[in-house]
């Protein structure tokens, strides 16, 4: 009875194993499914691809974002699973306001990838990668051209051949067993969240894109979003993905611009500023009134009583400010003789001279 119960077990073993129905391939029902199998599903199913193609487009997902919806790169201009590029982030994030839907989540993101796919401009590649064959050869030829024609990296050819690869060695190994049909399982509630250095600061929303509160010492591909939106408005600052003092400092000074609390802290409220298309940034700055003292001791403290600045803003308006300005140098003056002193506000700098006897 033992003998026959062990044959019965050896031979149910050699099916898994020649039918490829291993533990590895297969995912029990009731398992949360990984955005990597919601994904492969979706391809399969929604769009029609055979399990070679879908395994080339989740070797480029894998480059592009490993699978994760608040990717942000490129120095804040790419977006999401597949990283859409500039107007094909603003065309995203249209598309789900459109249709109803958030574009910060997967379901936004890969209806909107099959809207994009089916227009004019993507057909040819959306049919060819429903064309390749169902085999490891088929997987690399999709990796390979959905990276040369979809994605369209820097040193594309390079690339392309690593992509075709990682569909053929791993993601066809993976998936193969599955033949076109889809990975059973539960979806749980996901939205997207930042690609970035975690820190203390909560994690806030706005118009699909998902950012934390900066404050100095945050590092991240959001906070080199927002430096970049600060220098397209003007301003002087390194886009490095650093929150220094240097970023503050820049953010007070837009945070003054545009009549927001100037704490240098980038919240939900500044983020907000700094991503609208109304964002006020200064234009000029002039020295309307000189200081009252013009002339120090060595070693005595700048002092800019009196000083008034008229400041010219984006949108044509002007103001006079007395105070929220910095000078340099700002403390002690140490050398004799004429010296000149750097006013800045708002992003950009005037000057006066002060003598030192």
């Amino acid at each position: 009875m033992k003998q026959q119960t062990k044959r019965i077990i050896a031979a149910i073993l050699v099916c898994f194993t020649v039918f490829g129905i291993g533990a590895q391939s297969k995912v029990e029902a009731g398992t949360v499914l990984t955005n990597e199998q919601r994904i492969y599903n979706y391809l399969v199913s929604n769009m029609k691809l055979n399990t070679a193609g879908a395994c080339g487009v989740l070797a480029n997902i894998q480059y592009e974002s490993n699978f994760k919806l608040g990717t942000i790169s490129d120095g804040g201009t790419s977006y999401g699973i597949c990283q859409w590029h500039k107007s094909r982030w603003t065309a995203l994030k249209n598309y789900c306001k459109k249709n109803g839907l958030d574009p910060a989540t997967l379901d936004g993101q890969l209806a909107y990838l099959n809207y994009e796919l089916n227009t004019k401009s993507y057909k040819k590649i959306l049919n060819y990668i429903r064309g390749v064959d169902n085999t490891s050869k088929g997987a690399y030829n999709a990796g390979h051209y959905w990276c040369y024609y979809y994605e369209v990296p820097a040193r594309r050819a390079s690339k392309a051949v690593t992509r075709g690869n990682t569909a053929k060695n791993k993601y066809w190994n993976k998936y193969k067993g599955y033949n076109g049909k889809t990975i059973s399982g539960t979806v749980a509630s996901t939205s997207a969240t930042p690609s970035v250095t975690s820190s203390k600061s909560s994690t806030v929303a706005f118009n699909g894109s998902f950012v934390r509160t900066l404050r100095t010492g945050a590092k991240g591909d959001d906070v080199k979003y927002i430096q970049q939106k600060l220098k397209t408005l003007g301003y002087s600052v390194s886009v490095d993905g650093s929150y220094g003092n240097g970023t503050a400092a820049t953010v007070k000074n837009f945070q003054k611009a545009n009549g927001l609390t100037a704490d240098g802290v980038c919240g939900k409220t500044t983020w907000k500023a700094i991503d609208s298309a109304k964002a006020i940034q200064v234009k000029e700055v002039v020295i309307k009134k000189l200081p009252s003292k013009p002339t120090y001791k060595k070693g005595a403290s700048l002092d800019t009583t009196g000083m008034k600045l008229k400041v010219t803003y984006s949108d044509g308006s002007t103001k006079e400010v007395t105070s929220g300005f910095t000078c340099t140098p700002g403390g002690k003056l140490s050398t004799k003789g004429k010296q000149k002193i750097v006013v800045s506000f708002g992003g950009k700098s005037t000057g006066y001279y002060v003598t030192v006897e």
